[in-house]
């Protein structure tokens, strides 16, 4: 039977669960720091009057709460082989599609495997993650620690001092940087149970929720607003030896995509600066993979783990609701904290030109398609002119969340369609690239990203495509190893010189951030025993990077 609960009392809850259970402040898998935040968060008759009471839709056993369902894992063939037990739930249906190209031998598929492993093992890829990532640290004790990836920072090294510097503009746009690593945090863990990795996770997952509850302007506060960013004191990371200055956006300069705007009182970091104007263009990345991280939800080895990952999950429900209940506009805090509807293109979505991304915002809110219909949702097709390479990157973003979101609330028949548009923009992109006519709006990483996250979710790949896709393995263990990156991979190592380091590695072939998302075709949940392997995932499952 389905029930509803008001969108700040689920919130209410989920902070109230958070905190009796010491979720704020504890972490017991490896610690790199202990102790805890005395937060009162109390509820209140007029919290959140500036907005609508948006409802979250629950069904019992079902779409929303029922996601969360403890059932046991199935033999889906040889790519479960590789796996422990333990994730919720496996691909519901068949879903096959006929072969084309020539299939890859074992040997081939033994050869690259082990080019992907000595790419993560070199580059330290989840060791360079855990580095680079930030917001509040473990070892800051008075206030909840979480970490996000950011745009536009520098690593300065000054007489043997790490400072993580950030642009005086912002960094915007960071829940799309932060998604697919939090993705590949979760197949890392699954795979290798590793505690360093469940860590990394968790700090990931609570970056997701931070940009919610940086907005909560007193302890009654209980809005479902996100920010672009937020913006604590200056602070050190003790554990990681590095000084994080937030002081250029305390506060940075203000400009068309957002405003910063104080607030003095946080219930949980105190004296912050936010940036506003939430723009919808990384929201699909965020769900994507909040829906994939499902995959982990019962695998935490503490309750600590568990509601992280609930908070974000309730938090990110709700602002969904909440926003279709605004007619599809985001709401922001301006300078003077009150609640506004700016009007800027990328503050509300347009339901006839942005199918996906409503079908997404709703599958999100309440399980349910509601009245979006987006077809096979393929459209914007591919090798569409006008659009830029982002923006086709928000619409295959937002392609990708809805397949996973309607997956995991068990919208069988949808699902199945969104796959079949998913093969859709593959076979056309295939195509292209093999007869030397990929549209310019298209790179091969942004292709190569389509292929991991539709694998990821459940649509089986050709030879063709798989083939596609271990050349642009190849070439990233080519470039991202070549030397270019030796002093950004070397910038915290004892004895580094002095000087300004790029925060973030560069190389061809797959985009940085989605590394690590490469093992979901041997750790997502909903993978499809149909595909082609894209690794040999047994190999993958015993040999872990050593971090």
């Amino acid at each position: 039977m389905a029930r509803t609960r008001p969108r700040h009392s689920r919130v209410l809850l989920a902070l109230a669960l958070l905190i009796s259970v010491g979720g704020l402040s504890s972490c017991t898998a490896e610690p790199v720091g202990e102790g805890s935040a005395d937060v009162e968060v109390e509820p209140s008759p007029d919290a959140g009057q500036d907005s609508p009471d948006a409802a979250v839709e629950v069904a019992d056993g079902g779409a929303t709460d029922g996601a969360l369902s403890d059932a046991g894992e199935s033999d889906a063939g040889q790519l479960d082989a590789a796996v422990d037990a333990g994730s919720p739930r496996i691909f519901p249906f068949q879903y096959q599609r006929s072969d084309v190209g020539t299939p890859v031998s074992a040997a081939e598929l033994t050869a690259v495997t082990d080019l992907y492993l000595d790419l993560l093992e070199r580059l330290g890829y989840f060791k360079l993650i855990d580095l680079r990532a930030h917001g509040w640290p473990e070892s800051a004790v008075t206030a909840p620690w979480y970490a996000t990836w950011w745009s536009g920072v520098v690593v300065q090294r000054s007489g043997g001092k790490v400072t993580y510097l950030h642009p005086t503009d912002s960094s915007d746009n960071n829940g799309l940087r932060t998604a697919p690593m939090m993705e590949g945090a979760c197949y890392a863990w699954r795979l290798w149970r590793h505690p360093t990795h469940e860590l990394l996770l968790r700090r990931l997952m609570r970056g997701n929720s931070s940009w919610v509850l940086a907005m909560h302007r007193w302890p009654s506060d209980l809005d479902v607003l996100q920010a672009r960013a937020a913006y604590p004191p200056p602070v050190t990371d003790l554990a990681r030896g590095i000084f994080i200055d937030y002081s250029p956006d305390r506060p940075g300069i203000d400009g068309v995509t957002g405003e910063f705007v104080h607030i003095p009182a946080n219930p949980l970091w105190g004296d912050i600066w936010i940036r506003s104007k939430r723009s919808k263009d990384d929201i699909p990345y965020m769900q994507r993979a909040i829906s994939q991280v499902d995959t982990c939800a019962t695998l935490f080895s503490d309750a600590g783990g568990r509601v992280d990952f609930e908070l974000m999950r309730t938090l990110h429900q709700a602002w969904a609701a909440r926003v279709a209940a605004d007619g599809l506009r985001i709401a922001t805090l301006n300078k003077s904290l009150a609640v506004t509807y700016p009007t800027d293109q990328f503050t509300w979505y347009n339901e006839t030109a942005e199918c996906d991304e409503v079908l997404a915002l709703r599958l999100m809110a309440a399980g349910t398609p509601s009245t979006t219909n987006c077809g096979d949702g393929s459209r914007p097709p591919e090798i569409t002119p006008g659009p830029n390479s982002s923006a086709m990157q928000i619409v295959r973003s937002a392609h990708e969340a809805s397949s996973n979101l309607a997956l995991l609330n068990g919208q069988d028949a949808l699902a199945r369609d969104l796959l079949g548009g998913l093969a859709k923009r593959t076979d056309l992109l295939i195509k292209a690239y093999l007869l030397g006519m990929a549209p310019s709006n298209i790179t091969p990483q942004d292709f190569a990203e389509l292929l991991i996250h539709s694998v990821n979710t459940g649509l089986p790949l050709t030879s063709r495509e798989v083939r596609w896709l271990h050349d642009r393995i190849r070439e990233a263990h080519t470039t991202y190893l070549d030397g270019r990156n030796a002093g950004t991979l070397a910038a915290q190592e004892p004895g580094a010189p002095d000087g300004t380091y790029a925060f973030e590695p560069t190389g061809a072939g797959l985009h940085f951030n989605d590394i690590g998302a490469l093992l979901g075709s041997c750790a997502a949940q909903f993978r499809n025993p149909d595909t082609r392997p894209v690794l040999d995932c047994a190999r993958v499952a015993s040999r872990p990077p050593s971090w």
